[in-house]
């Protein structure tokens, strides 16, 4: 059906966030900036100066944010998160920036779906939505 299911248990990942208007061009410059930041993290840019693979998943996420007086863009939460493989779950080393953080996630499901480029994440989202639903799913937020 084009879509997965999926249970990840409890687990830490390591996650920037930025917020922006949805524009295609600010998209792509916010995934490019989220990715090399935690990729310097996984590349020794830590605490420990540790070097760590690049694991999957990799973790997207959108929020719509109330940002005021801004009618016309809606303003977008968005978060990426690389997992930490399971040699550093325990004790994973605190990020050398900022704004790079390590995050615990209680266990969750996903509904999973693969897309290439640089999709309209507001635009997909809603075309997922209607495909879950249409597809006796309730369960999506």
């Amino acid at each position: 059906d084009g879509y997965d299911l999926r249970e990840y248990p409890a687990q830490k990942w390591v996650a920037t966030a930025a917020v922006t208007t949805a524009t295609a061009g600010d998209l792509k410059k916010d995934n490019s900036s989220m990715f090399w930041k935690l990729f310097g993290y996984i590349s020794g840019k830590n605490a420990a100066e540790s070097k760590i693979s690049m694991t999957v998943p990799v973790m997207i996420s959108h929020v719509k944010e109330d940002v005021g007086d801004q009618t016309e863009s809606a303003a977008m939460k968005r978060e990426m998160a690389f997992f930490i493989p399971t040699e550093f779950q325990e004790s994973p080393p605190d990020p050398a920036e900022a704004d790079v953080r390590i995050m615990a996630r209680e266990p969750l499901l996903v509904y999973s779906k693969m897309m290439g480029g640089f999709p309209d994440f507001p635009k997909e989202a809603e075309k997922f939505r209607a495909e879950l639903e249409q597809g006796g799913h309730t369960d999506v937020d």
